[in-house]
């Protein structure tokens, strides 16, 4: 698949990506009215992604690579989480998934949990744009 941007120079993507991306945040989790398709916007995310690692010079904070969702909407409260919430991967196969859980199988075993071997774990799907830190 050709670069949308290989006739652009690398930071002017970059800043090209940043500015679309924080408008389809914006649009999806503040106005509730999507302006791209989820996969569209998880492979310009990825590709923004690879940009900016190869580019650490340009570090933003506010880069949708960095900041989660949008603004947030008013009536609600905002407090500080205890521990920190971080965003979630993305899988879109069975080999992904398989993957996934061979990382936190591991992880348990090298952790030292007690019952690392034969636990059971369940995983449900990410309904976007909805979380909660109870």
């Amino acid at each position: 698949m050709a670069n949308p941007g290989a006739t652009k120079d690398e930071p002017a993507r970059i800043a090209e990506l940043r500015e679309l991306l924080t408008r389809a945040n914006r649009a999806y989790y503040t106005d509730a009215d999507s302006i791209m398709s989820d996969t569209e916007f998880d492979r310009l995310l990825d590709e923004l992604t690879q940009l900016e690692s190869r580019h650490p010079e340009l570090a933003d904070p506010a880069s949708p690579t960095v900041r989660v969702g949008g603004e947030p909407i008013e009536g609600f409260v905002t407090r500080e989480h205890a521990v920190r919430m971080m965003s979630i991967d993305n899988t879109y196969n069975e080999a992904e998934v398989r993957a996934w859980v061979e990382r936190v199988t591991k992880t348990l075993k090298d952790t030292g949990w007690p019952k690392a071997e034969g636990d059971r774990f369940a995983c449900d799907p990410k309904i976007d744009g909805v979380a909660v830190s109870l």
